[in-house]
């Protein structure tokens, strides 16, 4: 099956935080790049430094996530269950999650001293294979990151 050029799938963020969080942003929306057939078929996976939080002392936090919906280009899109995000760089962090429109937990952490301007790194992994075969172009989702002192 040819291909109409070069698939993008790009994330992009809205945040959501409770007062024990100090300040919480966004440093980026990835941008996953399908440029060939190996990628077609084995799927790709980008890390990418997607978020900073500066925390208050003595808390227990929850980082999670959903997909407003499935990645569309017009009148194309692909399964957002396609997508599966693992923190990388927390302590409690999951195994990952496979993207769906219902909160998940990355991570669930403890900081005992405030921690400031805190990077968080999340590996971004599209599956290949059937369900990512549409024409080329950049086929996009929201996703809403949630972090909450418990």
């Amino acid at each position: 099956m040819k291909r109409g050029g070069l698939l993008l799938v790009a994330l992009l963020m809205t945040l959501a935080a409770n007062a024990q969080v100090l300040s919480f942003r966004i440093s980026g929306n990835p941008t996953i790049n399908v440029s060939n057939t190996a990628d077609y078929a084995n799927g790709v996976t980008l890390s990418h430094n997607t978020l900073q939080m500066s925390l208050s002392a003595l808390s227990v936090y929850s980082l999670q996530v959903k997909a407003a919906g499935n990645l569309n280009n017009g009148m194309y899109s692909i399964p957002v269950s396609q997508v599966r995000l693992r923190v990388t760089n927390l302590s409690g962090a999951t195994g990952g999650v496979t993207l769906n429109t219902a909160y998940q937990t990355l991570a669930s952490f403890w900081t005992l001293l405030p921690a400031y301007n805190v990077p968080v790194t999340i590996e971004y992994k599209l599956a290949g294979g059937q369900e990512i075969l549409r024409p080329g172009g950049a086929y996009t989702t929201t996703l809403t990151f949630l972090l909450t002192a418990q």
